[in-house]
């Protein structure tokens, strides 16, 4: 199935789609919502996106970071409010290594 303004060329790709719609499709609904963080926070944590997150054409990253923002405003669930900080810092830990680096 074809999302609208998304086009996916691998199987990398389909996870973004399949991520991002289910964000959209199932806001504010924690019974889901959590399962796919916790899904989300292994997958970075193992490096599983990586090539997902590298690759500059695609929106993954950013889309991410709005759903993320988005759940949590307003969210007064504690699981899905520390699972949603897990999976941010696992988005950000490898931009925070190279900050170091550069300025440490």
């Amino acid at each position: 199935r074809k999302f609208p303004g998304y086009e996916h060329t691998n199987i990398t790709d389909g996870f973004f789609t399949v991520f991002i719609r289910m964000f959209q499709h199932y806001k504010r609904s924690g019974r889901v919502l959590l399962p796919l963080l916790t899904t989300l926070d292994k997958m970075l944590f193992h490096g599983s996106l990586d090539e997902l997150l590298c690759n500059e054409q695609n929106m993954f990253l950013t889309d991410l970071l709005i759903s993320l923002s988005s759940e949590a405003k307003g969210c007064t669930d504690v699981k899905r409010l520390l699972a949603i900080v897990g999976v941010t810092v696992n988005l950000l830990q490898p931009h925070l290594d190279n900050v170091m680096v550069r300025y440490g």
